[in-house]
């Protein structure tokens, strides 16, 4: 089953085509609302309300803590400003569209501690918010990760409006300082243009700052341009630093979005523009494999530009079962890691995508 799904995944992406949204109905008893009002008046008397929009609604208002059931029913939220400033323990949110420009966070600002039995979960969300600020880390799902232990999930997601921060910033985790953070991502495309006007952009997280990080990324794909003014732009995620027992695994997934980095000044190997990881100051592990960058389109001012994984500090790479389409790096590309003995990263051609052969190579066989 798993090898079925690497297929249809990998040919829906070779074709650019978006992952489909599943929209699924919730089981729980739950209170209709039809107002953005009625939600706040409903969370007001119950934290952990389960809620049902009955209407597209527009939120004009911050919900300080949710640790209920928030279920879109299909329908569409036009956000002004930030929806939630944490999502608590055991707090889902699911089934529904984000609309809207705003000069803050327009989703969860916060993820507050949770566990693997009640997690953090965003399932069928789709966010096409334009975001711009000027101040502070962002992302069109979750702006910030403190120092807490959580467990975040995220599955059938997709971000498709700009975001642009003068900080860390990504479409769904703009930095994580978390105490320990699990996050799993399955089938979640950002098609986002992703820029800030300092360092750490990246398609799915800006920053792993400090603390314990096992990140799991699955059957996904980075579409969007991802730039930074500073150091390292990446597909998936622009700076691995926190703690040495850091673990990412990336699996299934594909980058095709042009990579910049623009740091004007300080030639240094470290700054990059890579499709999957552009640095990795702290880590035990990471790992990428049957994974596919068709990017040709990567530019670094100074430092290097890689498919893959441009600077790793410390740690292992496991490089395994790759593919990308040559993009004639030439002094940009980095040989040190992406080169070296045992990883296996094999060039492709636009005929062999055409025709599915690097479909059927992405199943390992």
């Amino acid at each position: 089953m798993k090898k079925i799904l690497s297929v249809v995944i990998a040919i829906s992406m070779l074709l650019g085509m978006m992952i489909p949204m599943g929209i699924t109905a919730s089981a729980a008893v739950a209170t209709e609302c039809a107002t953005w009002a009625e939600v706040v008046a409903a969370v007001e008397a119950d934290s952990a309300a389960s809620i049902k929009l009955t209407a597209d609604v527009t939120a004009d208002s911050t919900i300080a803590s949710f640790a209920g059931t928030f279920d879109g029913n299909g329908k569409t939220v036009t956000a002004t400003t930030t929806m939630f400033t944490t999502a608590a323990e055991g707090s889902t949110f699911k089934n529904f569209t984000m609309n809207g420009t705003t000069t803050v966070s327009p989703f969860i600002m916060n993820a507050g501690a949770a566990t693997e039995a009640a997690p953090i979960t965003i399932k069928d969300v789709i966010s096409n918010v334009d975001v711009t600020i000027t101040t502070g880390t962002c992302a069109s799902f979750i702006a910030m990760v403190p120092a807490v232990t959580t467990f975040i999930v995220m599955d059938n997601c997709v971000s498709n409006g700009t975001i642009n921060s003068s900080n860390q910033v990504g479409a769904f985790i703009g930095r994580t300082n978390a105490t320990e953070l699990t996050a799993k991502f399955t089938n979640c495309v950002n098609n986002s243009d992703v820029s800030t006007t300092s360092s750490y952009a990246g398609g799915f997280i800006g920053m792993l700052d400090s603390g314990k990080h096992y990140i799991t990324i699955d059957c996904c794909a980075n579409n969007g341009a991802i730039s930074a003014n500073g150091s390292d732009a990446a597909g998936f995620i622009g700076d691995v630093a926190g703690s040495s027992e850091n673990t990412v695994t990336i699996t299934n997934s594909l980058n095709s979005g042009k990579i910049i980095n623009n740091k004007s000044a300080s030639s240094n190997e470290k700054y990059s523009a890579s499709g999957f990881v552009a640095r990795v100051d702290k880590a035990a592990y990471l790992s990428i494999s049957n994974c596919l960058s068709t990017s040709t389109e990567f530019v670094s001012t100074v430092g290097h530009a890689a498919y893959f994984c441009n600077y790793m500090a410390q740690g292992t790479l496991a490089l395994t079962n790759c593919y990308y389409v040559d993009a004639n790096l030439g002094d940009l590309h980095t040989g040190a890691l992406e080169l070296g003995e045992g990883y296996e990263m094999t060039a492709v051609t636009a005929e062999q995508l055409a025709s599915g052969e690097v479909a059927y190579l992405l199943q390992g066989e």
